[in-house]
């Protein structure tokens, strides 16, 4: 680091400390913590995390500003000299851009597009986990709730970790392995607040008010009840900025269908027909029942008898076809949801394409585990309809064939696929933050 950049570092560090004693000033514990671990970023050899720190600091030189104009205002209002005051906070506001505008040039010389992207979603997560955070009529944050007014910690070692899981997914070497263990990591975290929540620790649940944790619930409840709900709601945002991924990076029940579906072994061919329309049943059957209990007020017993008999049926799906045959029978010929995230999953900009360079190795058939990859669709040039955008199909293929376009947008394949990761990622931190029972 050369004498001008240390210099500039020296400056950053210090704009941040009069940050940090800002927040503290005003009560805000968790917000000045968050700005002590800017002040590792800036001296961390990491592009995104200086990049980070430079929008950091254009950020509290707004608030610099907002400071500067509160504070003449109380002093004229009461008659106080105010140019004093003025001249001090322009002269931080001043420091604090050139700050943030050096940090902002010299990370930009090294992995500049990756590294922004890796800063985007970090903002993104910090910024919208305060924000959802703020407008919940409850503490939805778990550390806020043992550690009132630290919630802004858990939010920047949340959004570091959305980082983290970026830089997994977005090499294909290591995509496939970190899908499935960052799925699993939500799941457990998911019935891991659950399982605490029922054994007496209250804090664990969100609101008290228990439901069946299986997503075809979500679409059942919502015809019972008449209306679609919080959780109904939250799934088709996910869905229409990244299509059906849900099914394959978001959804709570998913890892366990994928960890029966291991070695995958041929269908019988009166199977795979049966299974390409059984979840149609189950959604037809399935909301008629729901309805069904509505309409007649069917007493709390009935009802919780029905949806214990689904949840066997789910396991026995699991156990019995998922295992044997490799194939995420559930998600992919069971589940209701699965349906209605596939039809919207349309509505979304994302397609997957099969170019003609593909040479019909079948490589890509033996991963896919939602039965998505078919020689007749490779054919067409695209994937079947229950495609859940894993892209474990990407990671395997020799040649380059199969990509993920944005429609409509003239964008490179590979920076199509990032960006669409960086979606996923901050949707996934989100659901970490705020899914619980």
């Amino acid at each position: 680091m050369s004498a001008g950049a240390g210099l500039f570092h020296f400056f950053g560090a210090t704009m941040t400390a009069v940050l940090m004693a800002h927040f503290f000033r005003a009560g805000e514990y968790g917000l000045c913590a968050a700005a002590a671990g800017l002040i590792v970023f800036l001296f961390s050899r990491s592009a995104w995390k200086k990049y980070v720190v430079s929008f950091m600091l254009f950020g509290a030189a707004g608030e610099w500003c907002l400071t500067a104009g509160t504070l003449v205002q109380m002093r004229m209002l009461f008659g106080q000299d105010y140019l004093r005051a003025a001249a001090i906070l322009l002269a931080v506001i001043f420091l604090t851009v050139c700050c943030a505008a050096f940090l902002y040039e010299y990370a930009g010389k090294k992995q500049e597009y990756l590294a922004k992207l890796k800063a985007a979603v970090f903002m993104i997560c910090f910024g919208l986990i305060l924000f959802v955070g703020s407008l919940a009529p409850v503490k939805t944050l778990m550390l806020e709730r043992y550690l009132p007014l630290f919630g802004a910690v858990q939010a920047f070692l949340l959004a570091w970790y959305g980082v983290w899981i970026f830089e997994k997914l977005e090499r294909r070497s290591t995509h496939a392995k970190y899908r499935k263990r960052i799925w699993l990591i939500f799941c457990a975290v998911f019935f891991g607040q659950l399982v605490l929540g029922l054994l007496g620790f209250e804090k664990f649940l969100m609101s008290g008010k228990l439901h069946f944790p299986v997503p075809a619930f979500i679409y059942f409840t919502a015809l019972y009840k008449g209306a679609a709900g919080f959780m109904l709601g939250l799934v088709l945002f996910a869905v229409l900025l990244t299509g059906s991924a849900w099914c394959s990076h978001l959804c709570y029940f998913g890892p366990f269908d994928a960890a029966a579906a291991q070695k995958k072994v041929p269908l019988p061919g009166r199977l795979e027909k049966c299974l390409a329309y059984s979840r149609y049943a189950v959604f037809g059957t399935g909301g008629i029942t729901a309805v069904l209990l509505a309409y007649f007020q069917c007493s709390l017993t009935v009802v919780l008898l029905f949806s214990w008999a689904y949840i066997a049926v789910t396991f026995a799906v699991i156990l019995l076809l998922s295992k044997k045959y490799g194939i995420m029978a559930h998600c992919s010929a069971f589940c209701p949801m699965g349906i209605i995230i596939n039809v919207l999953g349309k509505c979304s900009p994302w397609r997957m394409r099969v170019s003609s360079a593909c040479d019909n190795c079948g490589a890509c058939e033996k991963v896919c585990r939602y039965r998505a990859v078919s020689a007749e669709s490779r054919a067409a040039g695209t994937v079947r309809f229950n495609c859940s955008l894993c892209l474990d199909c990407m990671d395997v293929c020799r040649h380059n064939a199969i990509s993920l376009r944005l429609a409509g947008f003239k964008t490179e394949p590979q920076k199509a696929r990032l960006v669409f990761l960086c979606f996923v990622v901050v949707i996934h931190v989100l659901f970490l933050s705020f899914a619980r029972v």
